[in-house]
């Protein structure tokens, strides 16, 4: 596997942008690296070749014909310190949400953005990367700070209850400086350490594709894809 280093966002962009020109797109993305607000740190393959509105579309329906009983239970409850009538209330608020998402929100992202293929995206003033899509695989690095609350609310914590349980998780990730991708056997890695890079058989064996999708046990992945 090749391995391109970048010093510079612009080149990094470019050089991104050109290797997706090159291959038509990519379904499949490699993150190494990847240091989330909780303090984890992971490596994770990426399903980008998701229609997102296929994805608000799943989401929608299981929303609307989800009965909040079926899924108050007392695990769920102690974990995230809600109560059943927290969980009751986020279904509703997360329906709301569903069926009149913020106009002025959508705009906004539409015009801080330049999309460099189907899931890549930059800033246009900041240049800071960013790819979007539904993760299959995750291997931690470094957990999460379990000491950092969940949410401020009991509502805002009963939501994530449904969301990271339930709900369809398309996701976009901002790649800051250590973080690399990996796409057509190429790691991109913009301000990385080469001392830590993958090697090629830690690779392959991780982000083995068709692996991942059968431990996905997401048969919806396919419906949602283009």
């Amino acid at each position: 596997m090749e391995k391109l280093f970048f010093n510079e966002k612009k080149t990094f962009l470019n050089s991104v942008g050109a290797e997706l020109q090159k291959v038509g797109g990519v379904s499949f993305v490699g993150v190494r690296n990847y240091l989330a607000q909780s303090g984890e740190l992971s490596n994770f393959l990426i399903n980008v070749g998701v229609n997102y509105e296929n994805v608000k579309r799943f989401n929608l329906d299981w929303l609307m014909n989800i009965d909040p009983e079926t899924i108050i239970n007392d695990d769920a409850c102690r974990k995230y310190d809600v109560s059943a009538s927290d969980i009751r209330e986020a279904v509703i608020a997360l329906r709301e949400a569903a069926i009149n998402p913020s106009q002025r929100r959508s705009r906004g992202q539409r015009e801080a953005f330049e999309y460099l293929a189907t899931g890549f995206k930059y800033g246009v003033n900041t240049l800071d990367f960013y790819v979007s899509g539904i993760r299959l695989r995750k291997s931690v690095i470094v957990p999460a700070d379990t000491s950092i609350n969940l949410g401020a609310r009991p509502l805002t914590r009963a939501k994530n209850y449904i969301r990271w349980t339930y709900l369809k998780k398309y996701r976009t990730y901002k790649l800051d400086e250590g973080t690399s991708i990996v796409l057509n056997q190429k790691e991109f890695m913009y301000n990385a350490d080469p001392e830590t890079s993958t090697t090629v058989d830690e690779f392959v064996s991780f982000f083995e594709v068709e692996e991942a999708i059968k431990k996905a046990s997401n048969e919806e992945l396919i419906r949602m894809s283009k």
